[in-house]
């Protein structure tokens, strides 16, 4: 095996700490869900203002009671 060269080497942990840097951006990004986030969510489970009826699962019980409680930050 060759060792790799100091250039190589250097490339690659840039490469990585790069990569490392846009999955935490995502990341946090994502973290606070944002009230047009919670509407297409709800929306995509068709669950807007139903988490009181009867069958409604515990993800869409949940989205629509953030949907609902969480002020708009857009």
């Amino acid at each position: 095996m060759t060792k790799p060269s100091t250039e190589s080497l250097q490339r690659r942990i840039r490469y990585l700490t790069c990569l490392l840097i846009v999955g935490l951006v995502a990341s946090g990004a994502t973290a606070i869900p944002l009230q047009w986030e919670l509407d297409t969510t709800a929306s995509v489970l068709s669950v807007a203002g139903s988490a009181s009826e009867p069958g409604t699962t515990g993800l869409a019980q949940w989205i629509t009671r953030l949907a609902i409680h969480t002020p708009g930050t857009c």
